[in-house]
């Protein structure tokens, strides 16, 4: 009887905090949305928002791991793709002192981990290998998205290199203008 009681809590708190990752998406999505329309996006905004994205992202990916729901290596090829972009990111800033903006395959990223998440978090155990097979797209999207952002990055540190920071920034503007999701 106590480890039904166990077992029924255990569920409801699996439902709980997948309600909670949802509603982060959710959020996430409408807070870009408005501030895009609004034309109210800021340098803060660029960075806090990614950031906050890929942590709550990398807290899911570590509870699937250490509840052995997804392998070490999913792990390791997320955390490692994130450790490399956010360290791209710094550099980046430090030679250029441009702050970039998320666009459309980061957010399809976005969405992938988001799905796959849920999916290994309560399908599972009714379709094993759906499972993996969603997660190892999400992930090689991913790296997929950061290739795309390390050819971006290239091209407009090739522009400021030759004194047109007026290209970078229109190339960042461009990228903005089809990034609205």
């Amino acid at each position: 009887m106590k480890k039904q009681k166990e077992q029924i809590w255990v569920k409801i708190l699996r439902i709980l905090l997948a309600g909670i990752f949802i509603f982060s998406g959710v959020i996430d999505v409408a807070d870009g949305y408005i501030a895009r329309k609004l034309g109210q996006i800021t340098a803060f905004g660029k960075i806090v928002d990614p950031l906050a994205d890929k942590l709550m992202q990398s807290a899911a990916i570590l509870c699937l791991f250490m509840s052995k729901k997804i392998p070490i290596w999913i792990f390791l090829l997320f955390v490692s793709k994130e450790l490399f972009l956010m360290f791209g990111y710094l550099f980046f800033y430090r030679k250029t002192k441009l702050i970039t903006q998320s666009s459309w395959y980061g957010k399809a990223g976005s969405v992938l981990i988001y799905a796959a998440v849920i999916f290994v978090a309560f399908l599972k155990d009714r379709f094993p290998t759906a499972a993996l097979i969603l997660f190892v797209c999400a992930v090689a999207w991913a790296f997929v998205s950061l290739c795309m952002y390390i050819v971006e990055r290239k091209k407009e540190a090739d522009a400021l290199k030759k004194n047109d920071l007026d290209a970078a920034q229109a190339e960042a503007a461009a990228r903005k203008d089809g990034a609205s999701v």
